[in-house]
C-alpha cells in the first residue's frame, strides 16, 4: 500500500532550459517504481514569460499522473536557493533533487528509499550513474567498483565521490538540520553540502547506475575558474580544523 510507504519530495531546479529537456526530466521521475512522491519544479528564470508559461503546460500534463509543484522564482537566485525554496515546502521523509538536463532511471527512488529505511545512521544514500557524451566520446558508468558506505567524511574531504546532485537521496531531517543549501557557495555547492552532512551522518551506496549524467558543450559555472577558486577556499575553511594534526 502507499501509505506504509514514505514520500519522496522531488525538487527539479530549471534555468534557462528548454521544455523538452526539462519534460525529458520530470518523465523520468513518472516512470520511477516508487510512487508516492511528491514533485516541485523550480524555475529559476523569472524573465522569459514564454518560458514560464512553456513549462507551466509541461507541468500540467505531468500533474495529471503525479503530485507536482511548479514554483516561480520572483528574482533569478541560483539553483541553491531554488532547492530551499522547495525545501521549505517539503513533506517528505527523503528529498531527491535532480538536475533539469539529466534524468533518472526507473529503481533510483525505490532503491534509495529502501537502503535508507534499513540504514538509520545513514542520511545520504548514493549511487552509480551512466555517463552520457555528446560527440565520439562513448558512454560509459561513473565507477567500475563497489563505493564505500558507512563514515566517508575523510574521503570526501579528497574528492567528491558522491559526484552531482542528481545522484544521492538526503533525509529531509537532516538536510534541514545543516540548514539546506548552501546559497553563498559561487560553485561546488554539492561537494560542500555533502562534507556538513557527512561530518555527522553515514552514507550507504547502490552499486547500480541509477541516473544519467549528460556531459555537453556550453556555459556551465565549472568552467568559471574564479568561482572555482572561492569555493575551494570556503571549503577549506569548512574543513580546516579535521585537517589538523594532534
Amino acid at each position: 500500500m502507499i501509505e506504509d510507504k514514505p514520500l519522496v519530495s522531488v525538487v527539479i531546479t530549471t534555468y534557462k532550459r528548454s521544455p523538452e529537456i526539462v519534460e525529458r526530466a520530470l518523465k523520468s521521475v513518472v516512470r520511477q517504481t516508487y510512487t508516492n512522491l511528491e514533485i516541485f519544479v523550480v524555475n529559476d528564470y523569472p524573465d522569459d514569460v514564454e518560458l514560464v508559461e512553456a513549462l507551466r503546460n509541461v507541468i500540467n500534463r505531468i500533474a495529471e499522473k503525479r503530485n507536482t509543484h511548479y514554483i516561480v522564482v520572483d528574482h533569478n537566485g541560483g539553483a541553491c536557493r531554488a532547492r530551499n525554496l522547495a525545501l521549505e515546502q517539503a513533506q517528505g521523509k527523503y528529498v531527491a533533487c535532480l538536475d533539469d538536463d539529466d534524468e533518472w532511471l526507473p529503481q533510483k527512488v525505490q532503491l534509495q528509499v529502501e537502503k535508507l529505511e534499513a540504514s538509520p545512521a545513514a542520511a545520504i544514500a548514493y549511487c552509480n550513474a551512466e555517463l552520457h557524451y555528446e560527440g565520439d566520446e562513448p558512454d560509459r558508468n561513473r565507477f567500475l567498483t563497489p563505493q564505500q558506505e558507512g563514515n566517508i567524511y575523510f574521503r570526501m574531504i579528497g574528492k567528491n565521490v558522491i559526484g552531482s546532485c542528481s545522484f544521492p537521496m538526503f533525509r529531509v531531517k537532516v538536510l534541514k538540520e545543516v540548514h539546506g543549501f548552501n546559497e553563498n557557495m559561487p560553485a561546488l555547492q554539492d561537494w560542500e553540502l555533502y562534507l556538513r552532512i557527512l561530518k555527522h551522518y553515514e552514507a550507504v551506496y547502490i552499486d547500480k547506475p541509477l541516473a544519467i549524467y549528460y556531459f555537453y558543450d556550453g556555459e556551465r559555472i565549472s568552467t568559471y575558474s574564479d568561482r572555482r577558486t572561492i569555493a575551494y577556499e570556503k571549503i577549506r575553511k569548512l574543513i580546516n580544523n579535521d585537517l589538523k594534526l594532534d
